[in-house]
């Protein structure tokens, strides 16, 4: 407000100020009238400002005083609007809880009224086809079980079978050391089987038999290498027993020395033999006794005879008076080859002093693989005696062989006594040479020389050696075209035939020459020829 009058005032001054420019011309007197008459005139303006400047005062305060009034009745309507807000919102909240409510007690009124009338459905339900669903239960039971037990039995089908492959096999490495009887298809899939799913796992959860089992599909895979590592961590599992470890061991030896790894074989042999040999386990002795035994055999393809008699003297020290049928064997076992290396080393008294210990001790023991190397040795020993010119004690020898074991239809045995009979006529057809000019007890040796002969082939019909003995006593009988049928036959047959008979036969011709040695030289080389002949052309 005082804005405006200040305005106003200005105003006022301006308008009056110009006229009195306009006129410059008046005088003093005029001026002065004029400024007396313009003072009377702002005075009586200020007066009249002055009643103005009041009413306006005046009517500020009035408007003021009703602005507050108006202040007044809008907090008043604002309170009045926070109470309606309030008493809206309580509203609205039981409104909304009265509607819950309402929906809650509607709810609650039609699920009950749907259970009662779902349990009655139901119970309808079930009342009419009870038997069926029972009938169902029972047939999805008979189904779960069955199935259950297929699975089962698959499971234990493949178990049986990687079991009896995996028995089949260590059977043969005993024995052989190689796989023996071929497992069947289904006994091979099942041990691959077991075997890949062995693979899925992880190596550091492994047990003993699941090392075991991947061995013995590498093995039968011929992944040599990969059997005699997985062998080697068999053994090293702990609290395995010393059955299987030791068992473990020696069937990584055999691998090793499929590898023609013989240095390796041999020290875990030792390994073998140092780790259990203080053991009474029966199996565990039978184990000590092989590896003994086998190192033996790898030191001779290492053509170290005489750490192979070491190996085979410890095992006749250390288990001789066992009594156990397969600690018997190895021992046997390891007297006769003792007896072979002997032989080899040109020891002959000495060989024939352990075949001689070998059948004393063992030749009342009927036990099938004790009666065969009895035989055996006793067999060897006639060739001994044989080869040091003693041929009464080396026909001596071949008939113990034969009045011992004439009667036995096992085939080793069999084959033992036909060798003792070729052994014996061959020792009488030399007996013969040396005696040729007294020639009736000449051709008395020749008689029973083709009698024993004669019974070997009866007793086995692919032996070459025992053709060609024939064909020499057929020859000094005059018998000619008998004699080359017969050295045709030694040449073509099965096993000790081709180039070894030849050189064998010539070697035999040159011992105790006698005249009609020339002439069984000359057909023995024609037919020699003949038969090389027809080999490089193939008939």
């Amino acid at each position: 407000m005082a804005s405006f009058l200040r305005l106003l005032v200005l105003s006022l001054l301006f308008s009056l100020a110009l006229p009195a420019a306009a006129n410059e011309k008046f005088g003093q007197v005029e001026l002065d009238a004029q400024k007396e008459l313009l003072q009377l005139k702002i005075d009586s303006s200020r007066e009249l400002t002055q009643k103005d400047v009041d009413s306006l005062k005046n009517r500020i305060d009035a408007l003021d005083k009703r602005l507050d009034d108006q202040n007044n009745r809008v907090g008043d309507i604002g309170q009045a609007v926070d109470r309606f807000a309030v008493i809206t919102g309580i509203a609205g909240l039981v409104v909304t809880l009265l509607l819950a409510l309402v929906g809650l007690i509607g709810y609650l009124s039609v699920t009950r009224q749907a259970k009662e009338e779902a349990k009655t459905a139901s119970r309808q339900w079930f009342d009419s086809n009870h038997e069926d669903l029972l009938a169902q239960i029972d047939e999805l039971k008979k189904k779960a079980v069955q199935g259950h037990q297929a699975i089962e039995h698959s499971v234990n089908e493949v178990v049986q079978k990687r079991d009896a492959a995996i028995t089949q096999m260590q059977e043969g490495l005993k024995t052989s050391g190689e796989d023996g009887t071929p497992i069947n298809r289904d006994e091979e899939a099942a041990l691959r089987q077991s075997a890949e799913e062995i693979k899925t796992r992880p190596e550091a959860s492994y047990s003993f038999d699941d090392w075991n089992t991947r061995a013995f599909n590498a093995y039968h895979a011929k992944q040599y290498e990969d059997a005699a590592l997985y062998w080697k961590h068999a053994s090293s599992i702990p609290n395995t027993g010393t059955v299987k470890a030791a068992q473990a061991l020696f069937n990584r030896a055999i691998t090793l020395n499929q590898l023609q790894r013989h240095s390796e074989a041999c020290t875990t042999y030792q390994q073998l033999i140092d780790t259990y040999s203080s053991d009474n386990t029966p199996a565990i002795r039978e184990q000590v006794a092989k590896a003994m035994l086998n190192m033996g055999a790898t030191c001779g393809q290492m053509q170290k005879p005489a750490e192979e008699i070491a190996a085979y003297q410890q095992l006749i020290d250390t288990y001789s008076s066992d009594n156990t049928p397969a600690i018997r064997k190895q021992v046997t076992m390891a007297m006769r080859n003792m007896g072979i290396v002997l032989g080899q080393m040109q020891k002959p008294v000495e060989e024939v002093a352990i075949y001689q210990q070998l059948i004393t001790n063992y030749s009342s023991d009927n036990t099938p693989a004790i009666r065969e190397q009895v035989a055996k040795a006793l067999f060897d020993m006639g060739n001994s005696l044989g080869a040091i010119q003693k041929p009464d004690e080396a026909c001596a020898a071949y008939q113990q062989l034969i009045t011992a074991y004439s009667s036995d239809t096992t085939p080793a045995i069999r084959e033992q006594v036909a060798n003792a009979f070729n052994g014996k006529g061959f020792v009488q057809l030399l007996k013969a040479k040396k005696v040729w000019q007294n020639r009736e007890q000449a051709l008395s040796l020749l008689r029973e020389a083709q009698n024993d002969l004669l019974a070997s082939l009866e007793l086995r019909t692919d032996c070459g050696m025992t053709y060609g003995n024939l064909a020499y006593v057929q020859w000094l009988f005059g018998e000619a075209l008998a004699a080359e049928n017969s050295f045709r036959s030694a040449l073509a047959a099965p096993q000790n035939s081709g180039e070894a008979l030849y050189k064998g036969t010539v070697a035999d011709i040159e011992q105790h020459t006698i005249a009609e040695d020339e002439g069984f030289r000359a057909m023995v080389e024609r037919l020699w020829a003949e038969h090389q002949a027809a080999k490089s052309n193939g008939d």
